[in-house]
């Protein structure tokens, strides 16, 4: 039997929160000590970065956005970009070097 990834269960504990109307953050913070893991995999940044930023930009249906507490981490850029790439060409679903390649090209600086 598969397990289901650490971090899906994270996000998924996270959106019941957030529906029943905790912040992005506290939501992933409270989701993160709820969920079996370790203490290194329960402080990453990228997941936590990730679930935040959509939830403060408007890509959680059932979540009305907010203002961002704070400016965008390059983590949360490339979230983001992704989010928007994929709304705007779902065929690089599934294709992640390609999707990687696109997210690159738009955030360079």
């Amino acid at each position: 039997m598969m397990r289901t990834p650490v971090f899906e269960r994270m996000a998924s504990k996270a959106l019941d929160h957030l529906n029943a109307g905790m912040s992005p953050a506290a939501a992933w913070e409270r989701a993160s000590n709820e969920v079996k893991c370790g203490p290194e995999t329960r402080i990453k940044v990228c997941p936590r970065s990730a679930f935040i930023s959509l939830a403060e930009h408007g890509h959680i249906r059932g979540y009305t956005a907010g203002e961002p507490n704070k400016p965008l981490s390059k983590n949360a850029s490339y979230c983001l970009t992704g989010a928007l790439l994929l709304q705007k060409d779902p065929t690089l679903i599934g294709k992640r070097s390609l999707l990687w390649q696109e997210i690159h090209q738009q955030t360079a600086c």
